[in-house]
């Protein structure tokens, strides 16, 4: 049960189901831990109420997770130290999964859940947005892209997503755009205090005018889109520094019959560091060829 609509404060209400990860072992089946937020459930059932060896609890993870997560060896041993996922309010998660309990360093991968540190990375759709609600209700319907990259000196890790309501694709009156966010902290574990996060649009340098590459995008960039209605809804693909992502206008119909003019679709070639982009239509074979 999604939230599509605002509570009577402005706010995007609570999501009863999906807002959970869980952990299973692939050769048993059983579930040995799951992330999950503490809204009540849809069938009436409450949520938790304590955090246990198998479970952890994060307070304000209200929303469903529609996409697969995006698991990271951090440091190459063969071993997942954190995940990242995006949910359907536009919010990105981040997930450290090997700190042990009352520690400030990496220990040994725990499989201990209430170990686990887990925190809301960017805030990009809108929760918690009382003005301009349906512009701003950004949702993620897609797995986070995650490359580690170098820019200078400076390493980090790049999370690249794009917004679109899969469930909805003719709608046009949501702002939707494509993130780059970075993530300094590359280590199994790092260190940070409440106030840096979570991350939201003012903290983005905007590079929606593909004449201007982003200058200062210490945090990343968005792109915004020049279409009506124009949307992400696939996954993208990172190659050789540059993400690659498409894009549809869609085109309302009445009844059955076909529309007369087909919906657009956009090919995008943008470089993750200064989001100078290369833009091509595919809606014909002609414009493929051209495409470089």
């Amino acid at each position: 049960v999604t939230g599509s609509t605002p509570a009577a404060d402005g706010s995007r209400k609570d999501d009863s189901l999906g807002n959970a990860i869980y952990f299973i072992d692939a050769i048993t089946g059983v579930t040995f831990a799951t992330i999950e937020g503490q809204t009540d459930r849809a069938d009436g059932g409450a949520a938790p109420v304590a955090e246990s060896s198998s479970l952890k609890l994060v307070a304000d993870m209200n929303h469903s997770i529609a996409a697969s997560v995006t698991p990271l060896d951090a440091n190459g041993d063969g071993l997942t130290e954190r995940i990242y996922y995006a949910d359907v309010a536009g919010n990105i998660w981040r997930a450290d999964l090997n700190l042990a309990l009352g520690q400030s360093t990496p220990s040994t991968h725990s499989l201990s859940a209430e170990r686990w540190r887990v925190y809301k990375l960017a805030a990009l759709g809108a929760d918690g947005v009382t003005a301009n609600y349906a512009a701003n209700d950004r949702r993620f319907f897609n797995q986070i892209d995650v490359v580690r990259t170098l820019k200078g000196t400076q390493v980090y890790d790049a999370l690249l997503i794009g917004s679109g309501n899969i469930a909805n694709p003719a709608e046009a009156t949501v702002n939707d755009m494509f993130f780059m966010i970075k993530d300094y902290r590359i280590s199994n574990y790092s260190t940070y205090t409440a106030g840096d996060f979570p991350l939201n649009l003012t903290d983005l340098e905007d590079v929606s005018n593909s004449v201007a590459a982003a200058q200062n995008s210490s945090e990343g960039w968005y792109m915004d889109f020049a279409d009506s209605g124009e949307k992400v809804v696939s996954g993208s693909v990172t190659m050789d520094g540059s993400v690659y992502f498409t894009t549809i206008v869609p085109q309302t119909k009445n009844g059955c019959a076909a529309p007369t003019t087909l919906p657009s679709n956009y090919f995008y070639s943008v470089n993750i560091h200064d989001a100078s982009p290369v833009v091509a239509s595919i809606s014909s074979e002609s414009d493929m060829e051209n495409i470089t």
